[in-house]
């Protein structure tokens, strides 16, 4: 999946920048997989969207808790928000 087509499946266009920076996706054997690049998390399931709902729910977690802070990829107010809509 490009970036393109994440960024269509979540409205929200900073949390889909914040997700494709701070995550790795992969595919196989017809399981997807997204995991976190600080090791903090990681979703396996066997539909993609399943797994983006799921990575999202995670990114979206610990950025409230500021784990993210460094990557500077959407303010605590924004990741509260996203996760409480979600």
């Amino acid at each position: 999946m490009n970036n393109k087509g994440i960024q269509q499946i979540v409205l929200d266009a900073e949390l889909a920048e914040a997700l494709l920076k701070n995550a790795h996706y992969k595919s196989s054997g017809g399981r997807h997989r997204f995991t976190c690049r600080k090791g903090l998390w990681g979703v396996e399931a066997e539909s993609f969207e399943e797994a983006l709902r799921e990575s999202l729910t995670y990114l979206t977690q610990y950025m409230a808790d500021g784990e993210y802070d460094d990557t500077k990829t959407a303010t605590k107010e924004q990741a509260h928000d996203a996760h409480q809509s979600g």
